[in-house]
């Protein structure tokens, strides 16, 4: 599709003609003919095929007649609703491909993307078999409670769910892998959550868990997981 600014001419056509004389370059262009440069009282749109000032015409378009078009009347070149509509479905065919093509980047390890269960009841991540809000969010792989741990998929520390509960106590529930699991020593003092700083000295034992699965939860009333990214670190 070819463009030009401020073209305008006077232009008499016969219903069901199909070619006529521009004064347009080479090219395709899509048009729209009036019955008056001022006060229009009717148009169509057409596209037109320009080859040396001869423009082979496609006539009664985006649901307008072929009509006929006596002199005084005029064509010129403006944005139509099938023009935009056609940049926008290129864009979005064009977005979805960039999509297709792009590597997903992984979450570096230390990061959340918490998600949202029940309305409100769960904030954060847990996979499935280990918490309600299971499978909404994501979480680093193999991200440690073991300050300057290396992440580690299955091993020692790994972190498996971070959840923020909205019940009628609200709280936060960090679970990980720990062979100790029932009589867990945490390997960190403290963990920094979007802010917040939760000490292990303060945290509760939470019981339901299995195979070498340690789970502590903390009293939090402010939710520090709303939807979307969220770092953290181990001291």
């Amino acid at each position: 599709m070819n463009f030009v600014n401020n073209y305008m001419q006077p232009l008499a056509l016969a219903q069901g003609a199909l070619s006529a004389e521009l004064s347009l370059p080479d090219g395709e262009y899509t048009l729209t003919l009036a019955d008056s440069t001022s006060v229009a009282t009717r148009w169509e749109v057409l596209t037109a095929t320009v080859v040396s000032g001869i423009a082979a015409l496609e006539r009664g378009l985006e649901g307008t007649d072929d009509q006929p078009w006596p002199e005084g009347s005029v064509i010129y070149q403006a944005v139509t609703a099938g023009v935009l509509a056609g940049l926008q479905q290129q864009i979005a065919d064009l977005t979805a491909r960039v999509t297709a093509l792009e590597p997903v980047v992984p979450l570096h390890p230390g990061e959340l993307i918490a998600g949202n269960a029940f309305g409100g009841y769960a904030y954060g991540y847990s996979p499935d078999g280990l918490s309600s809000i299971s499978p909404i969010g994501e979480i680093g792989e193999g991200s440690t409670v073991i300050p300057g741990g290396t992440p580690a998929v299955d091993a020692e520390g790994e972190i498996l769910e971070l959840v923020w509960y909205n019940t009628s106590a609200p709280y936060l529930r960090l679970a990980y892998r720990d062979p100790t699991a029932g009589t867990p020593v945490p390997a960190f003092d403290s963990f920094t959550l979007a802010g917040f700083v939760f000490a292990a000295d303060d945290a509760a034992v939470y019981g339901g868990f299995e195979g070498g699965t340690a789970a502590l939860q903390w009293p939090c009333a402010t939710n520090p997981l709303p939807e979307g990214k969220h770092s953290f670190s181990f001291s």
